[in-house]
């Protein structure tokens, strides 16, 4: 009997564990991707190739206040990219698996490699966000899981977060989505009337890079 209450224990100890541990998903969808067939049927012009995405969701801090959204708004982010938009390669990563390493690894080695001219590729990351007081200007971060407050070296700053952008240069379309407090640091504003009349489909088909952030 005790025996059996000690392995009930353990396996009760084991869930508990599993169930606040992160994810390293990555999906690969078989056979080729339709959406760039869809949109060169309806327009008339050749649609996109691959389309690649790094979702990132961080909720379970260490540091910092925990946030409930982060982890479950990825793996929604996650499966509409999948479901919906039909991407043929999505890696996300939540809470303890999100690691500097890791994330440096895959944004500049591994999808710039798999990225080509015709591809489209999104970066999105939910999670806590932080802005550090310089002499001259201000910088933003992205906080990590176990990043320590203003331990700026344990978190991602928006300048490398450019880096990144760099890396997909060669890419037809590239979307980063910054759900962070002060991510609006990432990049300049840029001035001047907005006409939405000009954001066409056939516009939006054309090489370009976007980065999207909170408020």
């Amino acid at each position: 009997m005790l025996k059996s209450v000690g392995v009930s224990v353990l396996l009760l100890i084991l869930c508990i564990s599993c169930a606040s541990a992160g994810i390293d998903d990555d999906y690969v969808r078989p056979g080729s991707s339709k959406w760039g067939d869809i949109l060169e049927r309806l327009l008339g012009q050749k649609g996109f190739g691959k389309s690649y995405a790094l979702v990132i969701g961080i909720g379970d801090y260490d540091n910092y206040t925990k946030l409930s959204a982060p982890a479950a708004d990825a793996e929604q982010v996650r499966n509409f990219l999948r479901d919906e938009a039909q991407f043929d390669r999505i890696i996300t990563l939540t809470d303890d698996k999100a690691t500097r390493s890791r994330i440096e690894s895959l944004m500049d080695s591994i999808l710039p490699q798999l990225v080509q001219n015709n591809d489209r590729f999104l970066f999105y990351f939910s999670g806590h966000g932080s802005t550090r007081t310089l002499a001259a200007s201000k910088r933003g971060y992205l906080i990590l899981k176990s990043s320590k407050k203003e331990s700026w070296d344990e978190m991602i700053d928006m300048p490398r977060m450019r880096e990144y952008a760099e890396n997909f240069g060669n890419a037809r379309h590239v979307l980063f989505l910054l759900d962070a407090c002060f991510s609006g640091l990432a990049a300049a504003e840029r001035k001047g009337a907005f006409d939405p009349k000009n954001q066409t489909i056939q516009r939006l088909m054309q090489p370009a890079s976007h980065i999207v952030t909170a408020a």
